[in-house]
């Protein structure tokens, strides 16, 4: 039985367009890089919610389950030195978390600061400014 080879390409070429189309992992959206108050160099997209840095993530409760280790970075509460919330303020956090789909578990002890000298330090989370040393936002 002969095959017509031109009939066959056809298909497979358009599902592999469809296919490149819809994969998209967001290349277009710029990388930002940071440092946090562990001493950590980190890179994450504005939109993302995990980050990559130079250090292994080490959660202090271990990762069970089909959990692995991650970094997320995000706005946490701003403790104070006394281990309180203050008011209306809002911290960029790096954590050391266990990952599972789209949830993690960090503890504030996996936590620090991302830390800054200029603006442009805390331009990965969007609305945050440089203050005290430390990206952070007004509630």
């Amino acid at each position: 039985m002969r095959r017509n080879r031109r009939a066959l390409s056809v298909p497979i070429v358009a599902t592999s367009l469809v296919l490149l189309a819809c994969s998209s992992d967001g290349d277009d959206e710029p990388t930002y890089t940071f440092k946090d108050a562990a001493g950590r160099s980190c890179t994450r997209t504005r939109s993302g919610v995990t980050a990559t840095c130079d250090t292994p993530p080490t959660p202090v409760t271990a990762c069970s389950g089909s959990a692995t280790a991650c970094y997320t970075a995000s706005l946490g509460a701003d403790i104070g030195p006394d281990g309180k919330q203050r008011s209306g303020r809002r911290v960029f956090k790096v954590c050391a978390a266990c990952c599972s789909g789209n949830t993690s578990a960090s503890a504030a002890a996996d936590c620090a600061d991302v830390v800054c000298t200029a603006d442009t330090d805390c331009a990965a989370e969007g609305g945050t400014t440089c203050a005290s040393g430390r990206c952070q936002t007004s509630l």
